[in-house]
């Protein structure tokens, strides 16, 4: 299939069922081209990422079928050891996660927390710094952009700056802590329904005795919570 083929065709497709197979079956292929690990081939890996961006406009419902396929192709492509292909992946997610983010999200739905967790994924498992870095900024570029129409996608963020609160390279710890406390500052209210994940962050940062520093800052900024929550426990959720 062509270029314009393959994106007519994924976009053509108006039965969710019809969509997802045909997903399905190009993630297949990918896993495939990518299994050699001295010459992996992109080209289908390429085609997704170009489904994914040009797909978000479905409905919803349709659009979280595929993305369930999707998610799960990056989640495994991401973690792969060759770092080229990784690196590929993650710059995709952020320009895939960018142009979602637009969009906002409506009260009571979740779609921004599933299509998050690829980095969480590549953040756990990868061994490579480069990628954990990398994964770092992209999340940081996203709160400094897109705060206001984060909603969900908290959860997310806060979940990857924890796994980056216990890592070993100053750049990732000093760079995550650096955005939690900007959140901190300027999105404490509407991050608040994700406040026990930015607890958890900020007492991962605290523990970290490798960093003191940090570690110091990170606790006095949970003691300013409990400030605020002693203040006002209405606006803050329960612990």
């Amino acid at each position: 299939l062509t270029h314009t083929h393959t994106l007519s065709l994924s976009v053509c497709l108006s039965l969710s069922f019809s969509a997802v197979d045909f997903v399905e079956a190009l993630c297949a292929t990918s896993n495939a081209e990518l299994s050699n690990p001295t010459h992996p081939r992109m080209f289908s890996l390429q085609k997704i990422i170009e489904i994914s961006y040009y797909n978000m406009d479905r409905i919803r419902l349709e659009w979280s079928r595929m993305w369930e396929v999707l998610g799960a192709h990056f989640n495994t492509v991401g973690g792969l050891p060759n770092e080229e292909v990784s690196f590929f992946v993650v710059d995709s997610l952020r320009q895939l996660s960018m142009k979602f983010l637009e969009k906002g999200e409506l009260a009571n739905f979740r779609f921004q927390k599933e299509f998050l967790r690829p980095f969480e994924h590549i953040m756990k498992r990868s061994g490579a710094v480069t990628i954990r870095d990398m994964v770092v900024r992209c999340v940081t570029q996203m709160v400094s952009s897109k705060a206001g129409n984060v909603r969900s996608g908290w959860k997310n963020i806060f979940s990857v700056f924890h796994l980056a609160a216990s890592d070993t390279d100053t750049a990732i710890v000093e760079m995550a802590f650096e955005t939690t406390d900007l959140i901190f500052r300027n999105h404490f209210l509407a991050s608040i329904a994700s406040f026990h994940d930015a607890i958890k962050c900020l007492s991962e940062f605290a523990c970290n005795a490798a960093f003191p520093d940090t570690s110091m800052e990170a606790i006095r900024i949970i003691r300013s919570c409990a400030k605020n929550v002693a203040d006002s426990p209405q606006v803050c959720p329960v612990m």
